[in-house]
């Protein structure tokens, strides 16, 4: 019986995620690879292997509390989705806005008022309210400007937030 190792994988990146998680040639055989080159990251995620850590059931409803970041869990990030700001624009906007319209987090571009896909105000909006209702926040330690600056970009922890709470 193959191991997760021995699965075909897209990218390093998704194999590296796979192992990190644990998820095992088993749960993988549950999931249809999404690239004709094998198993992706967001495949990796959808066997299983979300990542869980000690912060058992972050982000959730009403969430307040440490950050998986703070007290050194082990969670993994495993989307590659780019951290957006005002004026940023492309395919993971329209994927952003998507996502926080199921939400019930409008936007302009889910209004259909934005048409070049663009973040602007009622975007970061959307994401900050998102954030607030969810209890999460960027590492501050990853802008120079700290938590400030954190607060006005869609980073790496609202992107994980988000698609767990989404998918």
């Amino acid at each position: 019986m193959p191991t997760a190792t021995q699965t075909p994988f897209a990218s390093d990146r998704a194999q590296e995620v796979a192992t990190e998680l644990g998820v095992s040639a088993e749960q993988l055989a549950g999931v249809k690879p999404s690239s004709d080159n094998g198993y992706t990251v967001d495949d990796v995620r959808k066997a299983g292997g979300s990542g869980d850590a000690s912060s058992s059931g972050w982000p959730s409803k009403g969430g307040k509390g440490k950050q998986p970041w703070e007290h050194g869990d082990t969670l993994v990030l495993a989307h590659g989705r780019p951290t957006l700001s005002s004026g940023s624009d492309g395919p993971a906007v329209a994927d952003l806005a998507t996502r926080l319209a199921s939400l019930g987090y409008e936007s302009s571009f889910s209004r259909g008022e934005n048409h070049f896909g663009i973040v602007d105000e009622s975007v970061l909006g959307a994401a900050q309210s998102f954030r607030r209702d969810y209890g999460v926040l960027e590492d501050p330690s990853g802008f120079p400007g700290g938590e400030p600056e954190a607060a006005n970009h869609v980073g790496p922890w609202t992107w994980e937030a988000l698609l767990r709470v989404t998918e």
